[in-house]
């Protein structure tokens, strides 16, 4: 589906609010509000990569994102959707405020309930290096 000027504009616009007013008390918010409620995939995906990348370090950020992205998969392309939730799951793992368990969890979870295949053999590999490291 192509992308109207509008929508562009949106894009450009969560870009720019989430690079430029950080610091500002309502952008957060109004970041979330647009990967939860914009009508233009694009503009979700974009607000999304914005939160990701500006705000992992936020306690509770990441899981919100993945949670978010898991729990509304009716919202995303699959071709978007997919590739988010392995982005944001690489990301929790890199960078994420989560216990060892935390992260086990939620590998174990992905390893045999994410719907897209790439995710599943990305968290099988991550437990089996975890378990591997224990030894």
């Amino acid at each position: 589906v192509a992308e109207t000027p509008h929508e562009e504009v949106r894009r450009q616009a969560v870009v720019a609010i989430g690079a430029y007013f950080k610091e500002n008390f309502d952008t957060l918010p109004w970041l979330k509000q647009r990967m939860q409620f914009d009508e233009n995939n694009a503009v979700r995906q974009t607000a999304l990569r914005v939160l990701g990348d500006n705000w992992s370090s936020e306690p509770g950020m990441l899981i919100f994102l993945l949670t978010y992205c898991l729990d509304n998969p009716v919202l995303w392309s699959e071709e978007l959707y997919d590739a988010t939730r392995l982005e944001i799951l690489q990301k929790i793992l890199q960078e994420g405020d989560v216990t060892e368990g935390e992260r086990l969890e939620i590998l174990q979870n992905r390893a045999t309930e994410d719907p897209d295949k790439e995710v599943r053999e990305y968290a099988q590999q991550q437990i089996e290096q975890m378990s591997q490291s224990e030894k």
